[in-house]
């Protein structure tokens, strides 16, 4: 599918060998046009095996489950020019950004404070009365279901989640079992390190005031300042699915988007799992991808005075609004943390789609969403009437 042809003679490229018919990439070290949020490209379709993808010159291509993943060196931005030559040179192939994807509470100014004394304030929290948890747990606690929190992990270990935290997976550090763990690299280059570090176990400890009887399956995709790529992501979308998930909770997102990470999401809704995404800190209308994919649950925040936030992107018009300020939950090394955002509201959703799921098992996944999000405002009783 590569334009050109063999080198004169009938010779043909050795490995690593540019072949001398294809378009000029691009010069290194270009001022314009400004680099992308990507660290590499998702490379996918007819012509794109190793060798050829090792061929273009560009370092050796990371091979993925139905795809390729290719980084260019540091002397080779990541932007639109090297993109379209990559689109010309691979003619007959899909490529796109590999985009970074981030917690909405990455790019903020929202922090998560910790501190020993916010335990006592987990259980009695103002956000369950607001959602009506204690009634609506006396017809459904999430039993027999399947929670995968994708995000930077989860602390096992915690008291709150001790016993409701199956064996999961790590995109990040392949190998691992998606625990919630600190790596002291400021991986993003923004002065700071490991501020997402107990993120997915605050967003677990969440869902589980909601669904205390779900299992929660850890599919960590986000390093722990929050960093993470379209296609760990899409992998561990994939996971979560070829794993049983009932719902998929997704407290991430970019303002790109993602033919990869779209696809293995429609897979999920097809397959019959409800998914939840955070819309968003930025305060406006529009929502963050993946929870502006049609099918997926937009989760937006209202603060303690039942308005919308002004952070929260959203308006709840396609999606559900929920408590998402100062909302206490567990955090790693056996110790609580107050956070903001609506990643923790996207929580308390899951955790409402969770109570459903065991409710109405026959609830096909589009049935479930349109039952969540038929009222603006989470309420729990009224999902399960």
């Amino acid at each position: 599918g590569l334009p050109g042809g063999p080198l004169p003679g009938g010779q043909e490229p050795g490995p690593g060998e540019p072949d001398p018919s294809w378009p000029e990439p691009p010069p290194g070290g270009r001022d314009e046009p400004d680099p992308f949020d990507a660290n590499g490209f998702v490379i996918c379709g007819d012509g794109t095996d190793f060798a050829t993808l090792l061929e273009l010159g560009l370092g050796e291509p990371e091979v993925r489950d139905g795809y390729f993943v290719l980084e260019p060196g540091d002397e080779q931005p990541v932007d639109q020019m090297l993109l379209d030559w990559l689109i010309l040179a691979l003619a007959d192939a899909c490529v796109e950004p590999d985009w970074r994807m981030r917690p909405p509470e990455g790019l903020q100014s929202n922090r998560i404070i910790v501190g020993s004394e916010l335990g006592r304030s987990y259980v009695p929290q103002p956000a369950l009365r607001q959602i009506a948890a204690e009634p609506a747990q006396r017809i459904a606690t999430g039993r027999g279901v399947v929670v995968a929190i994708i995000d930077t992990g989860v602390d096992a270990t915690h008291s709150a989640l001790a016993g409701y935290v199956l064996p999961g997976a790590d995109f990040v550090t392949p190998g691992s079992d998606g625990s919630d763990v600190a790596d002291l690299i400021d991986s993003d280059f923004d002065g700071e390190i490991d501020e997402m570090f107990g993120h997915g176990t605050i967003v677990a400890g969440l869902l589980r005031l909601v669904a205390p009887d779900a299992r929660i399956l850890p599919v960590r995709a986000l390093d722990s300042d929050g960093l993470g790529s379209a296609s760990s992501v899409a992998d561990a979308v994939r996971f979560a699915r070829e794993s049983g998930a009932h719902v998929i909770n997704m407290s991430l997102g970019m303002r790109a988007h993602s033919t990869l990470v779209e696809h293995e999401i429609r897979l999920a809704i097809e397959s019959g799992i409800v998914v939840v995404a955070a819309s968003g800190n930025e305060g406006r209308r529009g929502v963050d991808f993946p929870a502006s994919v049609d099918g997926v649950v937009a989760a937006t925040a209202y603060g303690r005075t039942g308005r919308r936030a002004g952070f929260a992107n959203g308006t709840g018009d396609s999606g559900v609004v929920a408590p998402g300020r100062g909302l206490i939950g567990p955090y790693p090394g056996e110790t609580w943390a107050r956070a903001t955002g609506t990643s923790f509201s996207a929580a308390l959703v899951s955790g409402a789609a969770a109570l459903l799921r065991e409710h109405e098992p026959g609830l096909s996944a589009p049935d479930a969403t349109e039952r969540l999000t038929r009222f603006t405002r989470l309420r729990l009783p009224r999902i399960l009437r």
